[in-house]
């Protein structure tokens, strides 16, 4: 069981190094490795570290200890690796394993410790430490409240610009409507399926396809931080519907009058997901739809 401790303790170590190298110098696949390694490290090297640790203690409550310290190591560590991933109740798991180190472990530590003339000091000073390290990690842990009123923000931001990008489409609809080139349709195409794309990460983040006009929802949830790819994968995935409209973007540039007109980069739609938060995200789709307002309107402008 040594060995074994050993060698999975050696390699969650170096695949976790390795993925912290991957990770800063922007290489792919530095997420599978932290994930591999932190895994190895939760579910293998730790178990077997404080199993051989709990069968080298006599007395129960050190045994008692040995067990609860495990549990928080093991708790904490993945809480570690679910918020790297971005996984939910990875807050969740932080929050149990310092709720077990607290109030089980912290209180039978001290008692048993402060007892003992030879352990006082090393008890009390201890004590501190775990307190001050659970203090640490709270502090990186957002409260209820600061979520709430963040998302109160993120909300109002993207009302605001959806506004705007409403009261713009109107004006430019309206002083529009003799225009039938190609050009024109491939932007009314753009416009479209932008609102096909966003009404849908909408649908599923908040309920709600609309939440400005007169089909807005009335009590609508809130848009989170969360990451966007996890709307680009799996059976729902809406790739299909960004690759039409990358696509229509890239034609439409193409019949730009490059004089007065500023191409649409389709960079923000469609790179780095894995790491672009859903406001981001949505207010992305919005600036595509401005700035296809903006070139229409400014070649009505020249004419």
């Amino acid at each position: 069981m040594k060995k074994l401790m050993i060698v999975s303790g050696i390699f969650a170590g170096s695949v976790f190094s390795s993925g912290i190298v991957f990770k800063f110098s922007h290489w792919p696949g530095a997420g599978a490795l932290i994930a591999v390694g932190i895994l190895s490290l939760s579910l293998i090297f730790l178990p077997l570290y404080f199993t051989l640790k709990i069968q080298e203690k006599k007395e129960t409550k050190e045994k008692v200890l040995t067990g609860l310290t495990s549990l928080v190591c093991i708790g904490i560590s993945l809480s570690v690796l679910f918020k790297v991933m971005h996984w939910p109740y990875a807050n969740a798991l932080g929050l149990v394993s310092l709720f077990i180190l607290m109030l089980l472990f912290l209180p039978v530590y001290f008692i048993t410790g402060i007892r003992n003339p030879d352990t006082k000091m090393n008890t009390i000073l201890s004590s501190i430490l775990i307190i001050g390290g659970c203090g640490l990690f709270l502090t990186l842990v957002s409260s209820p409240r600061s979520v709430a009123i963040k998302n109160e923000i993120v909300m109002s931001s993207y009302l605001r610009s959806e506004m705007i990008l409403q009261s713009e489409l109107k004006m430019w609809k309206t002083s529009n409507t003799s225009e039938s080139s190609e050009r024109s349709k491939l932007a009314n195409n753009i416009i479209a399926q932008c609102e096909a794309l966003k009404s849908e990460i909408l649908l599923r983040e908040t309920g709600c396809a609309t939440l400005v006009g007169d089909h807005a929802c009335k009590n609508p949830m809130e848009i989170k931080e969360g990451i966007v790819q996890d709307y680009f994968k799996g059976e729902r995935s809406l790739k299909p519907q960004l690759e039409i409209l990358t696509s229509i973007i890239k034609e439409y540039n193409q019949q730009l009058n490059k004089q007065f007109q500023q191409p649409i980069g389709e960079d923000a739609l469609v790179s780095n997901l894995n790491e672009t938060r859903t406001p981001g995200y949505i207010n992305s789709i919005i600036q595509t739809e401005m700035f296809v307002i903006q070139n229409e309107r400014q070649l009505l402008a020249t004419r």
